[in-house]
């Protein structure tokens, strides 16, 4: 229990170090910048299908009734909405117009996606064809699941309110109909933060560590959510000197807020997925630099593509090695690049690497010179017979230079492996 505890204080605080290391602020800018240019497109496309199947009345008053404390919001941007959508020729959104609104939506997801990268370490990011596909896909789900949601939300609560009605007995727990629908909320805030950390990166994020951060992150959105309505309502007086101009900035401060906790809660998803495989049973530790890390990380992989064994996800190699999943992600992206390894596809995972080439042309020298950054960079490691290996043969060669016969295939070594 103290140690799951002192887990736990690891991983927030080192969370916390990463969000200012990572300039998450800024990234929270940036997306609330977006969220505001996307916003009217959005609902532009909204009331133009809602206009189509006839419900453009309804739409716009479950808008009024989800944003109660933003009725100014909603009034201006639901007339910007009608704007653009009178300006484009029509019932519905189409042409260019059309290609301008997906275009303010796919900048929006974009804008997610990279700053979840920069969270994750991630340096690419999705090739266009899959940015098409996947926020396509998105854009259709995430609406749908939207409906959906409300419509449950609306029928269970009103089952509820009907059963309270007719049953005298029922009305006396009116109290556990309160936190139920409190619950629901609750859970669809859990599962809308889970996908964002799960989906958006460009990396596989192991679905235990995004969820557990859902869970966090999502329950302090929703409790320092209702701090901040209950704020807005003290603050009358402010808007009886700035009138219906009063909304806006809270409206910002809403979004920046927003996007604040949901980056925070993928720092936490990340720190967990680093720190959790350096938690495991005590065993001996060792120390490397970084090029000792590399070389043996590529004798792993060409010991294993000589046992004809399927590639390892950098997950499973990180919780091998004790080290954290970014560092290793970091040196074999390095070495993906130079053409020493490759990035393959295995169980549905992209996060897996193998031999980029022959591995008998594989040599110490050029394993280094793919990896010739922070070359004096120490990390502490399980210690491994193998490791002690690559260790001294690496010194030996740095010792006496290229030249020398010392300079030779990693294959050469799998003999000397235990």
């Amino acid at each position: 229990m103290i140690k799951t505890i002192k887990s736990l204080g690891i991983i927030l605080i080192e969370a916390v170090k990463g969000y200012f290391r990572d300039r998450c602020f800024l990234h929270a800018s940036s997306l609330t910048f977006y969220t505001l240019l996307s916003i009217v497109p959005i609902l532009a496309v909204a009331f133009g299908f809602a206009k189509g199947f006839g419900f453009e009345e309804n739409l716009e008053v479950e808008l009024h009734k989800r944003f109660q404390e933003q009725k100014e919001i909603v009034d201006y941007v639901v007339e910007f909405a009608r704007s653009m959508l009178a300006q484009v020729e029509g019932g519905l959104v189409a042409g260019i117009g059309a290609i301008l609104l997906f275009l303010f939506v796919l900048s929006l997801f974009w804008t997610i996606e990279s700053s979840m990268n920069a969270i994750w370490k991630v340096k690419r990011s999705r090739s266009i064809l899959r940015m098409l596909t996947d926020y396509t896909a998105m854009m259709i789900i995430c609406p749908f699941f939207f409906v959906i949601a409300s419509s449950l939300t609306v029928f269970l609560t009103t089952q509820v309110d009907i059963a309270l009605e007719q049953h005298d007995v029922l009305r006396k727990i009116t109290p556990f109909s309160f936190l139920f629908y409190r619950g629901i909320t609750l859970l669809m805030i859990w599962i809308l933060f889970s996908c964002l950390y799960i989906i958006m990166p460009n990396t596989r994020v192991r679905v235990k560590y995004g969820v557990a951060a859902g869970i966090i992150a999502g329950t302090i959105y929703y409790f320092l959510q209702i701090a901040i309505l209950q704020f807005q309502i003290g603050v009358s007086q402010y808007n009886a000197i700035y009138g219906s101009f009063a909304a806006l900035p809270l409206f910002l401060f809403w979004l920046q807020f927003s996007w604040t906790l949901v980056l925070f809660g993928a720092e936490l998803a990340y720190q967990a997925e680093q720190i959790v495989p350096t938690l495991g049973p005590e065993k001996s530790r060792m120390e490397m630099n970084r090029t000792e890390l590399a070389l043996f990380l590529v004798f792993r992989l060409i010991e294993r593509f000589h046992n004809k064994m399927p590639p390892l996800r950098v997950s499973a190699l990180a919780e091998e090695f004790g080290v954290p999943t970014s560092y290793i992600r970091e040196i074999l992206s390095d070495l993906a690049l130079s053409g020493i390894l490759a990035r393959v596809r295995s169980d549905k995972s992209r996060d897996c690497f193998q031999p980029g080439q022959e591995i008998r042309n594989i040599t110490l020298q050029s394993v280094i010179h793919a990896i010739d950054k922070n070359f004096l960079e120490k990390i502490s490691m399980n210690a491994n017979d193998d490791a002690k290996v690559i260790k001294k043969v690496f010194q030996e060669f740095v010792g006496k230079g290229s030249a020398d016969p010392s300079n030779i295939s990693l294959y050469s070594l799998l003999d000397h492996s235990s």
